[in-house]
């Protein structure tokens, strides 16, 4: 579980909320319930960061779940999650 908001995957990420950090990258964040419409359009992630307890707090967050199966994800605590996608 990721805790640390100096955490190399976390920094990456934040990154790309930047155009300079997507366009270096080649790559874009999808939060929240996009994800499910990203992943059925067939875009493949190269991590999915989650908090449990928010995928547990409703029947189409827990259906993320099985979308996730199998890709590559990392938890992450909600405090540094937070922090790092709202601005």
């Amino acid at each position: 579980m990721i805790s640390s908001f100096d955490n190399p995957r976390v920094k990456w990420m934040r990154s790309l909320h930047e155009v300079r950090g997507r366009r270096a990258e080649g790559c874009f964040v999808v939060e929240g319930a996009l994800i499910e419409d990203a992943l059925a359009s067939g875009l493949k992630p190269l991590l999915v960061f989650y908090e449990s307890r928010t995928l547990q707090s409703s029947r189409r967050s827990r259906s993320l779940l099985d979308l996730m199966a199998g890709l590559p994800s990392e938890e992450v605590m909600p405090a540094v999650l937070q922090q790092s996608v709202i601005r």
